[in-house]
Protein backbone atom coordinates (compact mmCIF):
# COMPACT_ATOMS: atom_id res chain seq x y z
CA UNK A 1 0.00 0.00 0.00
CA UNK A 2 1.23 3.51 -0.77
CA UNK A 3 0.12 6.85 0.67
CA UNK A 4 0.96 10.28 -0.73
CA UNK A 5 -0.07 13.91 -0.23
CA UNK A 6 -0.71 15.34 -3.69
CA UNK A 7 -0.74 19.03 -2.70
CA UNK A 8 1.76 20.91 -0.57
CA UNK A 9 0.61 21.75 2.96
CA UNK A 10 -1.69 24.82 3.01
CA UNK A 11 -1.92 24.97 -0.80
CA UNK A 12 -4.18 27.86 -1.75
CA UNK A 13 -7.45 26.99 -3.48
CA UNK A 14 -8.04 30.61 -4.52
CA UNK A 15 -6.87 29.88 -8.07
CA UNK A 16 -6.66 26.95 -10.49
CA UNK A 17 -4.36 24.27 -9.06
CA UNK A 18 -2.88 21.05 -10.42
CA UNK A 19 -1.54 18.59 -7.87
CA UNK A 20 1.72 16.69 -8.02
CA UNK A 21 1.77 13.77 -10.44
CA UNK A 22 1.63 10.29 -8.90
CA UNK A 23 3.11 7.31 -10.74
CA UNK A 24 0.82 4.34 -10.07
CA UNK A 25 3.29 1.87 -11.58
CA UNK A 26 1.53 -1.50 -11.32
CA UNK A 27 -0.98 -0.31 -8.69
CA UNK A 28 -4.51 -0.27 -10.11
CA UNK A 29 -6.77 0.47 -7.13
CA UNK A 30 -6.65 3.82 -5.36
CA UNK A 31 -8.66 6.48 -3.61
CA UNK A 32 -8.07 10.20 -3.36
CA UNK A 33 -9.61 12.28 -0.58
CA UNK A 34 -9.74 16.03 -1.26
CA UNK A 35 -10.32 18.42 1.64
CA UNK A 36 -10.98 22.15 1.61
CA UNK A 37 -10.33 24.30 4.68
CA UNK A 38 -9.97 27.87 5.89
CA UNK A 39 -11.23 30.92 4.10
CA UNK A 40 -14.07 33.30 4.83
CA UNK A 41 -16.64 31.52 2.67
CA UNK A 42 -17.24 28.38 0.73
CA UNK A 43 -15.09 27.64 -2.27
CA UNK A 44 -16.82 27.15 -5.60
CA UNK A 45 -15.30 25.31 -8.56
CA UNK A 46 -14.88 21.90 -10.11
CA UNK A 47 -12.55 19.03 -9.21
CA UNK A 48 -11.22 16.76 -11.95
CA UNK A 49 -9.18 13.58 -11.81
CA UNK A 50 -6.66 13.59 -14.66
CA UNK A 51 -4.70 10.62 -16.03
CA UNK A 52 -1.84 9.98 -18.42
CA UNK A 53 0.08 7.05 -19.86
CA UNK A 54 3.29 9.01 -20.45
CA UNK A 55 3.31 11.53 -17.57
CA UNK A 56 3.08 14.45 -20.00
CA UNK A 57 -0.24 14.44 -21.86
CA UNK A 58 -3.06 14.43 -19.27
CA UNK A 59 -6.78 13.99 -19.95
CA UNK A 60 -9.77 14.08 -17.60
CA UNK A 61 -10.88 10.65 -16.39
CA UNK A 62 -14.42 10.05 -17.73
CA UNK A 63 -17.17 10.90 -15.21
CA UNK A 64 -14.66 12.15 -12.63
CA UNK A 65 -15.71 15.81 -12.38
CA UNK A 66 -17.18 16.95 -9.06
CA UNK A 67 -18.91 20.33 -8.82
CA UNK A 68 -17.92 21.96 -5.53
CA UNK A 69 -20.23 24.48 -3.85
CA UNK A 70 -19.36 23.79 -0.20
CA UNK A 71 -15.91 23.63 1.40
CA UNK A 72 -15.97 20.02 2.60
CA UNK A 73 -14.40 16.63 1.85
CA UNK A 74 -14.71 14.84 -1.49
CA UNK A 75 -13.55 11.36 -2.56
CA UNK A 76 -12.71 9.34 -5.65
CA UNK A 77 -12.42 5.57 -5.44
CA UNK A 78 -10.98 3.85 -8.51
CA UNK A 79 -10.64 0.12 -9.14
CA UNK A 80 -8.68 -1.47 -11.99
CA UNK A 81 -7.24 1.79 -13.35
CA UNK A 82 -5.61 1.17 -16.71
CA UNK A 83 -3.44 4.31 -16.75
CA UNK A 84 -0.07 4.95 -15.13
CA UNK A 85 -0.06 8.56 -13.89
CA UNK A 86 -2.71 10.57 -12.05
CA UNK A 87 -3.18 14.05 -10.64
CA UNK A 88 -5.99 16.28 -9.36
CA UNK A 89 -7.05 19.48 -11.11
CA UNK A 90 -8.96 22.16 -9.18
CA UNK A 91 -10.77 24.57 -11.53
CA UNK A 92 -11.40 27.62 -9.29
CA UNK A 93 -14.51 29.80 -9.63
CA UNK A 94 -14.82 31.79 -6.37
CA UNK A 95 -14.18 31.86 -2.62
CA UNK A 96 -11.08 31.55 -0.45
CA UNK A 97 -9.42 28.68 1.35
CA UNK A 98 -6.93 25.85 1.02
CA UNK A 99 -6.93 22.48 -0.71
CA UNK A 100 -5.34 19.18 0.33
CA UNK A 101 -5.47 15.77 -1.36
CA UNK A 102 -4.29 12.42 -0.02
CA UNK A 103 -3.91 9.34 -2.19
CA UNK A 104 -3.98 5.73 -0.93
CA UNK A 105 -3.13 3.05 -3.53
CA UNK A 106 -3.19 -0.75 -3.22
CA UNK A 107 -2.31 -3.81 -5.27
CA UNK A 108 -5.13 -6.07 -6.46
CA UNK A 109 -3.42 -9.27 -5.37
CA UNK A 110 -4.88 -12.13 -3.39
CA UNK A 111 -2.25 -13.76 -1.20
CA UNK A 112 -2.75 -17.28 0.14
CA UNK A 113 -2.02 -18.50 3.62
Amino acid sequence: MKECNLYAVSQTAGSDQRSSIFDLGDLSTFSIAVDFSGGAGDLVGTLYLECSNDGTDFVVVANSSQAITVSASHMWSVTWAGYRYIRVFWDFTSGTGNIAAKLVAKENVVKGI
